[in-house]
């Protein structure tokens, strides 16, 4: 069995670029269609304090490389799923007003640029006004490094899609980064794979509603410490550090998680975590915890002793591939909304005692590979599970090949369309005739 993708992946957004590969060695002026004419003007003296500097590595003559972002260039180049987030937006002549140098010669507004020789360039991106978004901003460029130093952050108000595969940056310091007034952080670091530091200390999330995949495929950061973050108003968690492969160290024992109604995927294969501290999380109006830990395999422990999943309707695949857990105190866990439990603790294969006393399962529809190759399991207590809506109980307790004896005399198989090698493998049962309730 494998898992579950995530259903949102994007297309690649160069796919819509306009073809340059037959540039190569000609005038840029002579294309003026494509991008505009370089004018050999040297920058001003005058002073401007509101400016960020970026770096970049050609290792081609005559590359061209997308320098900066926005949304009128987003119109023409992304894919639709982007149309329901850009139709919004009404900052468009706030980031073509910016003055872009390249090694100190101004060029005229471009959001490609054409490299003509090998080697290390410094971009000065400075702005006239105080922009109140910076959303889409890096989208796809190459850069190395970004300083912020001199960046003047105070009205922005949506972050979303700011570094989104910005790949080729290796560190980040955002430590002077003024985002009080941030509402919007969704998909701000998404595919920043080459990402090892992000320094993040400063960071004022105190009006932030959306941290949706924020960090998704942050792929090289090994430590984040989020504990100064504010999320009193975030109601968006989904997917957050999806596929932080490399992620040893978390801290986000600080977060408050009170108005938060999505945490799907949030943890989605942080295989490198071993701990995790989730004591401070209210998750009272959380609707959906699918894939929440799927493929945090390195997890030893996991106390959810404060959870209330009062509300929660899908526990899908929730602790899926778990497999260095060996105990789970589910206990406290109200689930009378439940009705999806697919998969939910498939592949814990070092799981050796689970706590359902309290699962009230009366609304749960699927219940396939709910156990699926939970080898290590002797036991299982299921008194308390009422099936009477369940449809699917396909691999329920396939390869579970250490389980003894399993009671199912208070099962209501009443509505059951496809049972399926429920006991596939399952060679150590005692009593294996369960003919009555699934015939």
């Amino acid at each position: 069995m494998s898992k579950e993708p995530n259903s949102g992946k994007e297309k690649n957004a160069k796919e819509n670029c306009i073809n340059h590969s037959n540039l190569k060695g000609k005038d840029p002026e002579k294309n003026n269609n494509i991008y505009e004419n370089i004018s050999e003007i040297k920058e001003e003296k005058k002073e401007n304090n509101n400016y960020i500097i970026g770096n970049i590595e050609i290792q081609e003559p005559h590359s061209i490389k997308r320098i900066i972002n926005s949304f009128e260039n987003l119109k023409r180049e992304a894919p639709n799923w982007y149309w329901n987030l850009i139709k919004e937006i009404e900052n468009e002549e706030q980031i073509k007003q910016s003055q872009i140098f390249i090694n100190n010669k101004k060029i005229n507004f471009s959001y490609y640029y054409d490299f003509p020789n090998i080697g290390n360039y410094t971009i000065k991106y400075d702005f006239q006004n105080l922009l109140t978004s910076t959303s889409f901003m890096f989208f796809d460029c190459d850069l190395n490094s970004l300083d912020f130093s001199n960046f003047n952050s105070q009205n922005i108000k949506d972050m979303k899609f700011m570094f989104y595969k910005c790949n080729s940056l290796s560190s980040l310091d955002l430590s002077n980064f003024n985002a009080q007034n941030v509402e919007s952080l969704e998909y701000l670091f998404f595919d920043c794979s080459s990402l090892t530091s992000l320094d993040l200390s400063n960071f004022n999330t105190q009006n932030a509603i959306n941290m949706g995949n924020i960090f998704v495929n942050c792929r090289s950061l090994r430590s984040l410490d989020l504990s100064h973050f504010k999320t009193q108003n975030v109601k968006k968690m989904k997917q957050m550090f999806y596929e932080c492969i490399s992620l040893e160290y978390l801290n986000i024992s600080n977060f408050n998680t009170e108005k938060v109604d999505d945490m799907n995927h949030m943890f989605y294969n942080c295989r490198s975590l071993k701990t995790l501290d989730l004591l401070n999380f209210n998750t009272q109006k959380v609707i959906n915890m699918s894939n929440m830990f799927n493929g945090c395999n390195s997890l030893i422990s996991l106390d959810l002793s404060n959870f209330n999943t009062q509300k929660v309707i899908d526990t899908s695949n929730m602790f899926y591939d778990c497999k260095s857990l060996k105990s789970l105190d589910l206990s406290n866990f109200s689930t009378q909304n439940v009705k999806n439990m697919k998969n939910m603790f498939a592949y814990c294969s070092n799981l050796i005692s689970i706590n359902l006393s309290n699962f009230n399962t009366q609304n749960v529809i699927e219940m396939t590979g709910m156990f699926d190759s939970c080898i290590s399991l002797i036991s299982l207590d299921l008194s308390s599970l009422n099936t009477q809506n369940v449809k699917y109980m396909v691999n329920m307790f396939c390869n579970c090949n250490s389980l003894i004896s399993l009671d199912l005399s208070n099962f209501d198989t009443g509505k059951i369309i496809d049972a399926r090698n429920i006991f596939f493998n399952c060679n150590s049962l005692i009593n294996k005739n369960y003919n009555k309730f699934f015939s």
